[in-house]
């Protein structure tokens, strides 16, 4: 088939126009300014496996499939998106001298620009003249709904959705197995680059493939087809022509990478028993305000909140197409309906029914959806953010767009008003890009976040062999991914760990008491699956060196051995042979560290799980009546078992109370719906040291 009567050049000129213009508006001021796309979190991570991937081709890292967070737990890469399909092309402007962020954003653009070109090449390839073409590809790309995933930038790859639909199209219509073996092709390499996208484009091929017979489209029947296909293909196996081998090997090529990644995926979730609940999943599927959010757009946030109501998950619904492209959208479909030739050889028709097919299929709507029903396929309720398929569903909707456009202009009587009515829906549409506001961040602050890291993780590893970096701080996530960057660049594993999932016991806040409950947590799920030849937890704990506040070196056991176990509930005679003593506490700003000594003066063991788990408590009594003191605290779990005349040691960080004054603070046990221990004999401990709160 053709590409157009249009001249090749039309269509150069017009990519560059359309495309250039839409890149330097979405790219220019990021790249200007040093900043990156996204927040501190996800993008971030991303950079995280890239990087791990660089440094693995370079031979910096011992094992492709355990980048080093989460240590010493194995194939964490898959944990959340590899960048299987991509990491290369970062990897070659590592290599030619980017640093690692700056690598990053030409990364990240260049995901637009591959975007682009495929989406233009295939709108060009089903007949849209040069203008046309160039105007489908833009909001295609660059359209707000992708502009609002910017967090997420997995998800800027998005080459191989035209070109899977383009020969889709072509191999369904002319019956070329040709077509159809790249179809199959581009859909393995989409999901090389991104599992959502690929299960979003299969689902996309899917319904297109199923709804075609009910479209006016002209073809031979599905049964000749069917024929026409099996010949070319026996043909091609038989008597390969020029270029058939290659094609050959690169579907095979491609369907063995994603059979192999999809199987690793699957592998990993089994064996740390990773599954998304309903709840989870249902919270992120489209609901009919969901396509009106977007909250990029300053003047649309008023009617995007009084629209859309309540939305569990907002910053995953953000699906509003734009006043510019809705309006080509809503032309397109009046075309549709009463000029179905404005949209010749474009399947626009057979698009508009897959669209439509695939929003009803993954709507909810008062708690009930169709697409509960592919949760319970298995694998599948891996997918926990389907307000993401919309950055696929965009390339049918640039489609009836472009025939909207063609509708406006050649349709419209006076043609003037009609071209008129199609330039403000391009200008709206080209105006809404440009204007909403984009997430983003310093590339510089970030590393000088990494920088303060590595300096004080080597100042402290003194003579320590093969560290393992434990960093904490109250900052969450960002302790946790601040921790996985420093770790890399030193070339250390590390316990802190930010990704899409986490492994069994993994414990959220990067506190004191992380590294040897999460040292425990491995030690028990090792056990459990029959792993020998790891290190033990003592090994672990020794190699660890703690940076951040609070100063942590007076958490842990006295003999410096730790075991987790499933023991039973304490007895009714444990409380009155516990002690508790306080270590060191130490202030910053407004919070507390404070270190509490567990003595186990009994012959009982105290388990760390059981079904009453000991955890410990502690509340702040004011010395002035006057002040308003606090409850006892949800509490916190011990760091592992307590043998017999064994001590263990955690250090707790709390926030001070709010209202000025002078407490006391004071520390107890509690067995989990079954006693307080010292309602059981054992003494509270009442730190001496005053806490006087401004």
């Amino acid at each position: 088939m053709q590409v157009d009567a249009s001249p090749v050049r039309a269509h150069v000129v017009a990519a560059c126009l359309f495309g250039g213009v839409a890149l330097a508006i979405v790219a220019g001021p990021m790249l200007a300014q040093g900043n990156l796309p996204g927040d501190l979190g996800d993008t971030r991570f991303n950079t995280y496996i890239l990087e791990h991937v660089y440094r693995w081709l370079l031979g910096l890292e011992p094992h492709l499939l355990a980048p080093g967070l989460y240590y010493p737990f194995p194939d964490a890469i898959f944990f959340s998106d590899t960048h299987a399909g991509t990491a290369f092309i970062y990897a070659v402007f590592r290599a030619l001298g980017a640093p690692r962020f700056l690598a990053f954003d030409l990364w990240f653009f260049a995901g637009y620009v591959a975007t682009y070109l495929a989406a233009h090449y295939a709108f060009a390839r089903m007949g849209a003249g040069a203008v046309t073409a160039g105007l489908g590809a833009a909001i295609f790309t660059f359209s707000l709904p992708s502009l609002a995933q910017f967090n997420h930038c997995q998800l800027v790859y998005r080459c191989g959705v035209p070109l899977a639909m383009l020969h889709l199209w072509e191999g369904l219509r002319g019956g070329s197995a040709r077509d159809l073996l790249l179809s199959a092709f581009w859909l393995c390499v989409q999901t090389l680059i991104s599992v959502y996208l690929g299960f979003f484009l299969f689902l996309l091929m899917a319904a297109f493939t199923v709804v075609l017979p009910l479209s006016t489209w002209r073809s031979r029947d599905w049964q000749a087809t069917a024929r026409l296909a099996g010949q070319g293909l026996a043909r091609i196996v038989r008597v390969p022509g020029k270029g058939d081998v290659a094609l050959l090997l690169a579907t095979a090529a491609a369907g063995a990478a994603t059979v192999a990644l999809l199987w690793f995926y699957g592998h990993t979730s089994r064996l740390y028993g990773m599954a998304r609940s309903w709840e989870e999943i249902s919270s992120m599927l489209p609901r009919p305000g969901s396509y009106l959010v977007m909250d990029l757009l300053s003047y649309w946030y008023g009617p995007s909140h009084m629209l859309s109501g309540v939305l569990p998950m907002r910053p995953e619904h953000q699906m509003f197409m734009g006043v510019g492209v809705a309006l080509l959208f809503l032309a397109g479909i009046v075309t549709l309906v009463v000029r179905p030739r404005a949209a010749r050889n474009l399947p626009a028709g057979a698009m508009l029914l897959a669209l439509a097919v695939l929003v009803l299929a993954t709507l909810s709507i008062h708690g009930h959806s169709f697409y509960a029903v592919l949760v319970h396929v298995p694998g599948l309720n891996a997918i926990r953010a389907v307000t993401r398929i919309i950055v696929v569903l965009m390339f049918p909707v640039a489609m009836i767009a472009v025939v909207g456009l063609r509708g406006l202009a050649e349709e419209v009587r006076p043609i003037a008003l009609g071209r008129l009515a199609a330039l403000i829906c391009g200008l709206a549409a080209l105006y809404e890009v440009a204007m909403a506001g984009r997430l983003m961040f310093s590339a510089d602050a970030a590393q000088r976040r990494v920088d303060a890291v590595i300096a004080e993780a080597r100042r402290l590893q003194g003579g320590v062999e093969q560290p393992i970096l434990a960093l904490v701080g109250q900052d969450g996530e960002m302790t946790h991914l601040d921790g996985e960057l420093a770790a890399q660049e030193l070339g250390w594993p590390t316990v802190n760990g930010y990704s899409g999932s986490v492994p069994p016991g993994s414990y959220g806040q990067p506190n004191c008491n992380y590294a040897i409950r999460h040292f425990g947590a491995f030690d028990f799920w090792r056990k459990e699956h029959k792993l020998d030849g790891s290190p033990s937890i003592s090994q672990l704990l020794r190699r660890t060196v703690f940076v951040g506040w609070p100063d942590c070196r007076g958490v842990g056991i006295l003999d410096n051995t730790i075991s987790v176990s499933i023991g039973h509930p304490p007895s009714n005679g444990l409380p009155e042979k516990v002690i508790l003593t306080s270590g060191e506490l130490q202030r910053r700003e407004d919070l507390i560290a404070f270190t509490v000594h567990i003595r186990n003066a009994s012959d009982e063991l105290m388990p760390m799980i059981s079904a009453a788990p000991i955890r410990v408590a502690w509340r702040f009594v004011p010395d002035d009546e006057r002040v308003v003191g606090q409850g006892w605290s949800k509490g916190e779990a011990l760091l592992g078992d307590i043998a017999p005349g064994a001590e263990q040691s955690l250090v707790i960080t709390d926030e001070l109370p709010r209202q000025a004054g002078s407490y006391r603070l004071q520390v107890s046990l509690v067995a989990n719906g079954l006693y307080w221990f010292h309602d059981k004999g054992m003494r509270i401990l009442t730190i001496p040291e005053p806490v006087a709160v401004p």
